[in-house]
């Protein structure tokens, strides 16, 4: 293999893993700023006394996920206070609004972990005791074990399909390198016979991974 072929495929590894990047980019920025749009909402929303579209947004914020994105922080503390807020002024249709939103919106995003496991743990049994104010009080302390094992339930994307999920996203992008590698001749043409079996793979990985959305 001349040198001159070990550069030209090495600049073609290199462009197909800047497109790989790139779009994680263009993802993670989309991610970020629709999260931060939403929080704007929320703060807006407070700012003229309205906790019900406040709680809304701020479920749409925590729901827009990137591990490390500043937003989602700041919209589970703000389901959270909401929700403290609310029980305290006797609106417990918005305490159980703000605390089911942050019990969804975890469960909604999760993957291989559970983003902020603890504060869904803290969720049910608040929702859980919440529902029950309005109970008798020999039936309070049946109603709520109830509604907590309702919620602590299992549920939700299981781990083999999120695993599959993953296997599939590495299929398809190394599938694609490696389909790019091939089929691109030294003359610039397409040498499609010599491309069948990473484009195989990489269909492969595509079809897997939307199987494992709709399943998990």
């Amino acid at each position: 293999m001349s040198a001159e072929t070990k550069r030209s495929r090495a600049s073609r590894w290199l462009w197909t893993i800047a497109i790989v990047l790139a779009l994680f980019g263009v993802l993670t920025a989309r991610v970020i700023a629709s999260g931060e749009a939403e929080l704007a909402d929320s703060d807006e929303a407070l700012s003229r006394g309205d906790a019900h579209d406040a709680t809304v947004h701020a479920r749409r914020a925590a729901g827009w996920y990137a591990p490390g994105a500043p937003h989602v922080g700041i919209a589970y503390a703000r389901l959270m206070a909401l929700a403290r807020a609310a029980e305290e002024h006797k609106r417990i249709d918005i305490a159980l609004l703000a605390w089911r939103s942050v019990r969804s919106a975890a469960l909604e995003t999760r993957w291989v972990v559970t983003p902020h496991r603890a504060d869904v743990d803290l969720a049910d049994r608040e929702i859980a005791r919440l529902t029950t104010l309005e109970a008798s009080s020999d039936e309070r302390a049946n109603v709520s074990q109830e509604s907590l094992n309702a919620l602590t339930r299992p549920t939700g994307p299981r781990l083999a399909w999120v695993i599959a999920l993953v296997l599939a996203f590495a299929l398809a992008a190394g599938g694609f390198a490696w389909w790019a590698r091939a089929a691109a001749s030294p003359g610039g043409a397409l040498a499609w016979s010599r491309a069948r079996l990473p484009l195989a793979i990489t269909l492969s990985g595509v079809v897997l991974w939307l199987l494992s959305v709709w399943r998990a």
